[in-house]
């Protein structure tokens, strides 16, 4: 697989997170997983799942689980005037992934962990889930120790800035998307792919 691939499997994986239980993951990563090797799973990766792809996806994902406590308390003290518990699923499982590569993973350069998860939110959050997540991601990386850090976001925005506009929309970020495929046998949702925009043109 490619990174990006192995990165919106995380990804996924992360978001199923906030749906299952930690007991309830090993089961839920184990069916994700086979479907993704069958092709059953929407997104159909351009190489079969190797055995060290599943390992590192699997690897990965423990170790991120293991440092969410310590991950959303710094996400906490970062978006002022938003929590964790208030932020769209999606938008958190991106940062939750970022987060852990800026600060945990030396393989990821900062700017390439900002830009990806940007991504992820545009794709599968809400309209305005890209600046949230890089006004956010950019000010982590900013306060880092690294001298590459403050270069990492391309456009950034303050967290606070985020929240404000937000605010003033009235908007609600936790709601569950539009469209969760869930595993035939179990009907437990385990991945999420964002339905395209219908064009009223």
């Amino acid at each position: 697989m490619k990174r990006s691939e192995i990165r919106e499997t995380i990804f996924r994986l992360l978001f199923m997170k906030h749906f299952n239980s930690r007991k309830d993951m090993d089961e839920q990563v184990s069916l994700y997983l086979d479907d993704l090797k069958k092709g059953v799973v929407e997104e159909k990766y351009s190489a079969f799942v190797s055995p060290e792809d599943e390992a590192y996806i699997r690897d990965k994902l423990g170790k991120i689980m293991d440092r969410i406590p310590e991950i959303d308390e710094l996400l906490n003290r970062t978006a002022r005037g938003w929590k964790t518990t208030h932020m769209g699923s999606a938008d958190l499982a991106a940062l939750r992934l970022a987060v852990y590569e800026i600060r945990y993973d030396d393989d990821i350069p900062d700017g390439v962990a900002i830009n990806e998860a940007v991504e992820l939110a545009k794709r599968y959050g809400e309209d305005n889930s890209g600046a949230f997540v890089n006004g956010i991601l950019g000010e982590i990386a900013r306060k880092g120790t690294s001298g590459e850090n403050g270069e990492a976001a391309d456009d950034p925005e303050t967290a606070a800035g985020i929240s404000e506009s937000k605010e003033a929309a009235g908007e609600r970020p936790v709601k569950k998307p539009a469209h969760m495929p869930k595993n035939s046998d179990t009907g437990k949702v385990y991945y999420v792919k964002k339905p395209a925009k219908k064009d009223n043109s």
